[in-house]
């Protein structure tokens, strides 16, 4: 597989080398990238602990809001499968609801449940926010759409919750008359599912989707079932929340990981130019690594960054799967592989990177 170093051809011990260098000598190292197969995500943790760095997605403005909802307040979250069987009434929020997860369509969106209450009757559907364009929505299904502009999906699940609890609230987007109805449907469910993409609001409104949820489940069944476009990230953040007890923005120390959320975000870090050596991995193809010095990819190139090595997925790759919230082989095409699978890389120069740092100690 091809290494570069300033643009130049080497061999890739002398890259792995070069790569271990850099991080050992850092103060404050960053790893980070890792659109990339869970046994890249669990190297890279390995490596991140060898040299002291922070370790994040590089992605993970899109999903932590959500994740900071989750902590702080838990949420009710169901299965595709669960709901496409179950579910007899299904409320969608926000224009990419189904988009940010094309698989959902097919998972969920069947004419009507076989198990439950409402076995055998045509699934009821609601969806505030939809699409602005009526042939955006899916064929062939009956909906009814509230219409909410996207900017607006928080105040309008925070103005369910209160209808819902029976507390004086404000009009909002859509008439008093809509929201009563909204909530005799929500409220009429024998098992119900709230969709949203994770994309489609903030901390906030995730909360308030999670209150919402909570609050139905006082009276009838509900579970909530928020969508990734890319579950890669959320499933990083599952497995580091496995590795290091948080759920990425960690830094290592001798005393173990350290977790902030904003200290620790590599979008801020690589902006500021607060770290003096920053890692990117990818195992999914056609991923750029912005800002980065050591560079590990599937398809190298020369000028990708001052140290570059090509490395790609494991023959036996594991994804995230968000049809049943755990892990899964990977699909074909899903990632890269490459004929020196990154895992191996990334231990390679973990190993290098501890045997600098025991002869300067020595």
């Amino acid at each position: 597989m091809a290494a570069y170093i300033d643009g130049v051809a080497v061999e890739l011990t002398e890259a792995i080398g070069a790569a271990a260098g850099r991080l050992a000598a850092a103060r404050m190292p960053l790893v980070t990238g890792l659109c990339a197969d869970m046994a890249t995500i669990r190297a890279a943790h390995t490596l991140a602990q060898r040299c002291g760095a922070v370790i994040d997605h590089a992605q993970s403005a899109a999903f932590f809001p959500i994740i900071e909802a989750l902590r702080e307040g838990g949420l009710v979250m169901g299965l595709p499968a669960e709901v496409r069987r179950r579910a007899d009434r299904l409320l969608l929020v926000g224009a990419d609801a189904l988009s940010a997860w094309p698989g959902l369509l097919d998972m969920v969106l069947v004419p009507e449940p076989d198990l439950g209450p409402g076995a055998g009757q045509p699934r009821a559907i609601a969806w505030i926010g939809p699409p602005a364009n009526a042939s955006d929505w899916p064929a062939g299904i009956a909906i009814t759409p509230y219409a909410c502009p996207q900017e607006r999906l928080t105040e309008v699940l925070g103005l369910v919750a209160c209808a819902l609890a029976g507390r004086p609230h404000r009009e909002g987007p859509f008439p008093k008359a809509q929201m009563a109805a909204l909530v005799e449907f929500l409220e009429g469910a024998g098992f119900g599912c709230i969709a949203w993409s994770v994309r489609a609001t903030d901390t906030l409104g995730h909360r308030m989707a999670a209150e919402l949820v909570d609050r139905l489940n006082l009276h009838t069944r509900y579970t909530a079932m928020p969508t990734h476009a890319d579950p890669t990230g959320y499933g990083a953040a599952m497995l580091s929340n496995f590795v290091t007890g948080f759920p990425l923005r960690v830094r290592a120390s001798g005393s173990g990981w350290a977790h902030d959320p904003i200290l620790y975000d590599a979008s801020r870090l690589l902006a500021a130019g607060e770290c003096d050596a920053a890692l990117s991995v990818h195992t999914q193809p056609e991923v750029s690594h912005p800002g980065c010095d050591i560079v590990i990819d599937p398809a190298p190139q020369p000028g990708m960054a001052g140290i570059v090595i090509g490395g790609g997925a494991p023959p036996d790759a594991v994804d995230y799967g968000p049809a049943i919230g755990s892990f899964v082989p990977a699909e074909p095409g899903r990632f890269a592989v490459a004929e020196v699978p990154a895992p191996g890389i990334l231990m390679q120069i973990s190993d290098a990177v501890r045997q600098l740092r025991q002869r300067a100690a020595a």
